[in-house]
């Protein structure tokens, strides 16, 4: 009979070559450590390597979340989904180095190296980037800060003023540009709008940057960039293009309209997560007031300046107003999509439709355009035009069917809108607000939520209305100001809109 040998009974053998794995593990991990401490620099979260030698050094997956890294060489570093969130690398050296989806959320990269550096992946939009230098950031791609844009080592950015009035005054806009590693640069710039039609002279620059003023009062502008080298050669000139809008690069504003809700019953509540993860993520307004009871003299009052004098929610017969709006001012530039409309301006109440949701109906001046730009909301929403406003249907607004329904109808329809070509090229503004409160409360206070590509975590508790809304809407389509948005304050600057 074969005897049983048992599994601790292994071989000598084996025992050797499990004996050697383990040390060479452990020579491994002895020199992984050692590299991670050159200099004596411990690589840890809130570490302190000022001044440190890191070249070539493998960090990639390192937790370095505010670690002092100022003035430390990390050329050629693999930094590879890194942890930098809030690191201090000012001045540091980063030429070569890899940042694929490395976190640098809150980092100051103040007068940084950035030469040559990897960024895929990476978002730049909270990260300090003053004096940065750069002879071209490579493989993106790299999302800018809000209003910025990163051409051939340069970054853009587009101003007016004054800002947002576009009508009047005059335009400029301002080149700012990553000096590089080494040496000089020239570079040729040339504005011009975007038909190509304008074009100011091409100029020759090595400073920092330039502002050009005298523009055509165009909202859209192409800015052409042409690296000339060292100043002495054209041999590897080339030409970059950058279409950008004047002031924030608005150039789009949509507003979601719902129904009846008190501000308490909605922000916070668990029957509406999708609304406060909105409100966590882009901009609540804690103070904002609709002006009337009921719905239409709200309606009236965001789209016109006034509620001319009504207090009822009659049929467009009994209110035929032959008065300035926001969409005259638009000549033609707007939309209004009404969830359940039976076909194009309708002037009936019709199932969950409302009439008195649409407040096209009852401005006379509008009756011609009322056909092609008043129309039935899609499975696609066009917000293609400057102005654009969207009334869900009784249900989904929460006027009948309550809070967890609108909550859920705007958790499929905003992804939408944020999907759109225009959220994507940043310059949409999208405001979500309730016409007025279900309980008759003092105030009239309900919830406002603004969405925006630069308005990040805001919770502002300024007093504002529903003329606050038109009157951000105007100064950023650069209209002028009508009715009550005259002395309303502006939502602008609160929501970082400008």
């Amino acid at each position: 009979m074969r005897a049983h040998v048992p599994y601790f009974g292994a071989p000598r053998a084996t025992i050797a070559l499990s004996l050697c794995a383990l040390l060479v593990s452990a020579w491994l991990v002895a020199a992984h450590v050692q590299a991670l401490t050159s200099n004596r620099c411990v690589i840890r979260p809130h570490t302190v390597c000022v001044k440190r030698n890191l070249h070539a050094t493998n960090l990639a997956g390192a937790h370095l979340a505010y670690a002092n890294l100022t003035g430390a060489n990390l050329s050629g570093a693999n930094l590879r989904r890194a942890d930098l969130r809030h690191a201090n690398l000012t001045g540091a050296n980063l030429s070569g180095a890899n940042l694929t989806r490395a976190n640098l959320a809150g980092a100051n990269m103040t007068r940084a190296n950035l030469h040559g550096a990897i960024f895929t992946g990476v978002s730049l939009a909270s990260v300090t980037l003053t004096g940065v230098r750069s002879g071209g950031i490579t493989r993106g791609p790299a999302r800018m800060p809000p209003g910025y844009v990163l051409r051939q080592g340069y970054l853009l950015r587009v101003l007016a003023t004054p800002v947002f009035s576009l009508s009047s005054g005059p335009q400029r806009v301002a080149l700012h540009r990553f000096g590089p590693s080494r040496g000089a640069v020239t570079y040729a710039a040339q504005v011009c709008d975007a038909p190509g039609l304008n074009c100011l002279p091409a100029i020759r620059v090595t400073t920092a940057g330039h502002t050009f003023t005298g523009l055509s009062g165009q909202a859209v502008y192409t800015v052409k960039l042409t690296a000339l080298g060292n100043g002495t050669t054209t041999a590897n000139s080339r030409t970059a293009s950058h279409r950008a809008v004047a002031g924030a690069a608005v150039a789009h504003v949509v507003w979601v309209l719902m129904e009846n809700e008190d501000y308490a019953r909605v922000i916070g509540s668990a029957s509406a997560p999708y609304i406060n993860s909105l409100a966590r993520m882009y901009g609540l307004a804690t103070n904002y007031a609709a002006v009337s009871h009921p719905s239409l003299p709200n309606y009236i009052a965001l789209t016109s300046g006034s509620t001319r004098g009504i207090t009822d929610d009659s049929n467009p017969p009994s209110h035929r107003l032959a008065v300035n709006s926001i969409f005259s001012q638009m000549n033609g530039n707007w939309k209004a999509l009404e969830e359940s409309m039976p076909s194009n301006c309708s002037s009936s109440d019709s199932g969950l439709y409302a009439v008195r949701h649409n407040p096209v109906m009852y401005f006379t001046s509008l009756a011609a355009q009322c056909a092609t730009n008043d129309i039935p909301l899609g499975a696609t929403p066009d917000i293609s035009s400057a102005f654009t406003l969207v009334t869900p249907n009784l249900c989904s607004d929460m006027h009948d069917c309550g809070i967890a329904a609108g909550n859920k109808w705007l958790s499929t329809f905003i992804p939408k809108l944020l999907a759109s070509p225009q959220y994507r090229a940043g310059s949409t503004v999208i405001f979500i607000v309730w016409d007025e409160n279900s309980s008759g409360a003092a105030g009239n206070r309900v919830p406002a939520v603004v969405v925006s590509p630069w308005t990040k975590s805001t919770r502002s508790s300024a007093a504002f209305t529903h003329y606050s809304v038109l009157r951000t809407t105007e100064e950023l389509l650069g209209v002028p100001l009508i009715g009550g948005a005259q002395q309303a304050p502006s939502m602008r600057s609160t929501f970082n809109l400008s």
